[in-house]
């Protein structure tokens, strides 16, 4: 019996394609060694921000809700207990606006946190004598993670004659001494900083709770 044929084996799907000339092409990375630097970086860090109109009119709403939520202002020996989402930036805001004319004659303000746009608007009623004599205190905690944030600060409030303290402080507290010599406390579990959680604030209107507050402060800067 004759041997069956082989079949001869398939061509390759590329066999007789052009090759291309690699050796013609020029490197894309035109260094002089013909390689990419792989270890070239930045010298320094770099950070560009922007205040947008989406940002301005958050705080425009915040505020707003804060007016409405506390309505006025409490009258001697009335406390009004609020659960809000409102920060105690939007209560600071919230008591300009109710007590104007009225500025702030002295603002105590104690803090775990606080956001730099806070601390810039901080700055600027200070500047625009909404506010006069200022004491903050705020978390040596916070400090240790947000250490540039709260340098800057320290550096914006004692220039401009202003005390700051980082301390191991849980309190949230606003001290309002109105030039019209209204007596305000702020007692709350929200900080200088907008979030989403519930908190609440109480609102006092007392000169004997004020000036209970204003003591131990005062006894914290003169340690």
């Amino acid at each position: 019996m004759a041997p069956r044929k082989q079949k001869p084996a398939p061509k390759s799907w590329d066999a007789g394609l052009p090759e291309m000339p690699f050796a013609g092409v020029p490197w894309f990375y035109a260094t002089p060694q013909g390689q990419v630097d792989a270890l070239r970086q930045l010298e320094w860090d770099r950070k560009h921000v922007m205040r947008s109109e989406m940002r301005l009119m958050l705080d425009a709403r915040r505020l707003r809700n804060c007016l409405e939520h506390i309505g006025r202002l409490p009258e001697p020996g009335e406390s009004f207990h609020l659960i809000t989402q409102n920060s105690l930036f939007d209560v600071l805001r919230a008591t300009l606006t109710l007590a104007a004319p009225a500025t702030i004659r002295y603002l105590a303000i104690s803090t775990l946190s606080f956001s730099p746009a806070n601390m810039e608007s901080l700055v600027a009623m200070l500047d625009r004598g909404q506010v006069g004599k200022l004491d903050f205190l705020y978390s040596l905690y916070f400090k240790s993670n947000e250490r540039e944030v709260c340098e800057a600060l320290a550096a914006d409030l004692t220039h401009r004659g202003q005390r700051v303290l980082s301390m191991r402080t849980h309190c949230k507290l606003l001290l309002m001494q109105l030039a019209d010599e209204r007596a305000l406390t702020v007692e709350s579990s929200a900080n200088l900083r907008s979030c989403s959680n519930i908190e609440q604030i109480t609102i006092t209107h007392d000169r004997g709770l004020f000036d209970f507050h204003v003591g131990w402060i005062n006894d914290v800067f003169s340690q």
